[in-house]
């Protein structure tokens, strides 16, 4: 199962479950404190790194979500490490009193809807169909979508036979191209995802569009959005910013 480490994240593969963590900074004190190299693009763990001296932590994906002090790493971890990852991460070093860490163990969402489908008596899932032109452009703005999903008015085996029902058109979502990653929390009725469009309206009709909304499932569906961004482009942005005006 894969894991991430950020506003959001995934499960561990190959060494246990892992999980996802958010970091949220506070306000800078004043005086400007000295230049946080741990922002610097240099010590951006990019995707598909290893952070050194991290508990061999493995980055999927990094964000910065928009407007907010907050970052969202995707990592693969597990869950016994992520306790030695707080102490060595760069930035805990050097902020870590201006940082909180939230911790969201998920799974890949085929693994969980191969299991829903089971437990709900469907069947194995067909695999989705390629995307025509070979998926995502590439382009677009990212968003982080977080899916909420109640119970409320339902039996249990109401609930997860709705879900189960909708489970590949989830996955089809995302052989579409338009969803990056979509993830299960674990515990949770909660499925989060990364997803690439062409902007907020584009998303709305999306969301509105999804055969899951339009099912009897849609008035338990709850999403919660967020703009983001790539962190390499916001380190760049904080670099630039303290650079020292040329005399």
């Amino acid at each position: 199962m894969r894991g991430g480490g950020g506003a959001g994240g995934a499960g561990g593969a190959g060494g246990g479950r892992g999980g996802a963590y958010r970091a949220r900074t506070a306000p800078p004190p004043r005086p400007p404190p000295p230049r946080p190299a741990s922002l610097s693009p240099h010590n951006v763990q990019r995707p598909g790194c290893q952070c050194p001296g991290a508990a061999r932590l493995q980055v999927v994906d990094l964000f910065k979500v928009v407007g907010e002090r907050r970052i969202v790493c995707v990592c693969e971890l597990p869950p016994d490490k992520m306790d030695q990852v707080s102490f060595d991460l760069p930035i805990m070093q050097e902020m870590g009193g201006t940082v909180d860490i939230e911790v969201s163990p998920l799974q890949p969402y085929a693994a969980f809807a191969a299991d829903l489908r089971s437990l709900a008596g469907l069947g194995p899932l067909d695999p989705p169909s390629p995307a025509a032109g070979g998926g995502g452009s590439g382009e677009g703005e990212l968003f982080w979508v977080d899916c909420e999903l109640s119970q409320e008015g339902l039996s249990q085996a109401e609930f997860l036979g709705l879900w189960a029902a909708q489970a590949e058109a989830t996955l089809q979502s995302a052989a579409d191209g338009w969803v990056e990653h979509v993830w299960k929390v674990a515990g949770q009725h909660r499925v989060v995802s990364v997803v690439r469009v062409r902007d907020a309206g584009d998303l709305d009709r999306r969301l509105f569009g999804l055969p899951a909304a339009k099912s009897a499932l849609g008035p338990h569906l709850n999403f919660t959005v967020k703009a983001l961004r790539r962190y390499e482009a916001f380190a760049a942005d904080v670099q630039e910013r303290l650079e020292p005006e040329e005399a």
